[in-house]
């Protein structure tokens, strides 16, 4: 019978003292805690049973007092679980509208930037300095070809100027 009350008790106030955020004051705790180990240590001892009714109807308005303590613990809880999972939702949607508008920043850089060298590439196709240039480029490899590469000399030079000019077209 000890081993009930006690455990009865324990139970009952042991979550509202792990948690220091209830509304009650920590006074009240220690004293129900306190009542319960006392009623324990009574029944403990007691040999009558006139004593242990007396006791279980101590049990009984203990669990009474710790009874309104824990339905707020269970609404508290219940309230920061949803507050909880609102919470991580809004920081989810929150960290992918700042990903996307990093995304979007980083694309419209690149476009930018690729914009800019097509700019740059269409000034140096019209340029006749720049064409004349990769000509005399192109002029040279080909000189280097014919010099390292075993039998480019018998490639009909009329083939490699073809070729020549349909490079400098598709630029």
């Amino acid at each position: 019978l000890g081993l009930v009350a006690t455990l009865l008790c324990y139970n009952m106030a042991g979550p509202a003292r792990a948690d220091a955020g209830e509304p009650t004051s920590q006074g009240k705790l220690d004293y129900i805690i306190a009542s319960c180990s006392s009623l324990k240590r009574r029944l403990e001892r007691s040999q009558r049973p006139e004593q242990v009714q007396q006791m279980l109807q101590e049990v009984k308005k203990l669990s009474a007092d710790l009874q309104p303590i824990a339905t707020l613990f269970n609404e508290f809880r219940t309230k920061w679980e949803v507050q909880k999972r609102q919470l991580l939702q809004q920081k989810r949607l929150e960290i992918d509208a700042f990903l996307a508008d990093q995304d979007e920043q980083a694309s419209r850089a690149f476009a930018k930037t690729a914009e800019a060298e097509l700019a740059d590439l269409g000034k140096m196709k019209t340029s006749g300095f720049a064409a004349k240039e990769l000509e005399e480029m192109l002029r040279k490899a080909i000189e280097e070809w014919r010099a390292e590469v075993h039998g480019a000399d018998l490639v009909k030079p009329s083939d490699v100027e073809k070729a020549l000019r349909m490079a400098m077209q598709r630029v």
